[in-house]
């Protein structure tokens, strides 16, 4: 069971009732009393690789950064490929409920919650592939990627000119504010 850590307040314990914790190395963010930080990858299970290619005559669903309307943040044109035929870029195995979020150019909000319709498809490497573990919501998820905060945070992390980008260990490392009351989890020491 993995442990949600509160990080001590550089100015005291509480302020307003409120635990003051680090967000970034400049930022400090209240938060609710019984919340704490934790990292967006001690809440996400890992996303199963796939190789289409293996089975060159089997058709599959592919979502690429162009499959999410970026104003709507839903999924709203698949592709449809001959595993032969499979972009290199085709490797995650994606389910109903799992939360797109595009590290390529992230100011764009290519970001959407997968709906049940495309569980088994395959998803572009373009993707941090994020799936709640037991009792963490997909909604919460998806909304936090959505966040000003968080999006602020990946412009300030995109590596490159022409083609800028964040790494999947970027979005894993990023730290998520979590109830202690979250299924599964508890607030350590």
């Amino acid at each position: 069971m993995p442990t949600v850590r509160k990080i001590a307040s550089p100015n005291g314990p509480t302020t307003n009732g409120h635990a003051v914790i680090m967000h970034t190395a400049t930022d400090t963010y209240d938060l609710p009393q019984g919340w704490a930080w934790t990292t967006i990858d001690e809440i996400t299970a890992t996303i199963t690789k796939v190789a289409p290619s293996i089975h060159p005559d089997k058709e599959f669903g592919y979502l690429d950064i162009s499959s999410i309307d970026n104003t709507t943040y839903r999924v709203v044109e698949p592709k449809s490929y001959l595993g032969k035929d499979a972009p290199s870029r085709a490797r995650q195995l994606v389910q109903g409920g799992d939360v797109l979020f595009s590290t390529v150019r992230t100011y764009l909000k290519n970001i959407a919650l997968v709906p049940d319709t495309y569980d088994g498809q395959v998803g572009s490497t373009g993707f941090a592939v994020l799936r709640g573990k037991a009792g963490i919501s997909s909604k919460y998820l998806f909304h936090f990627r959505l966040s000003d905060e968080f999006l602020a945070d990946m412009a300030e992390l995109q590596r490159g000119t022409s083609y800028p980008a964040v790494r999947d260990s970027d979005v894993q490392e990023h730290r998520i504010p979590l109830p202690s009351q979250a299924k599964g989890f508890s607030v350590g020491r």
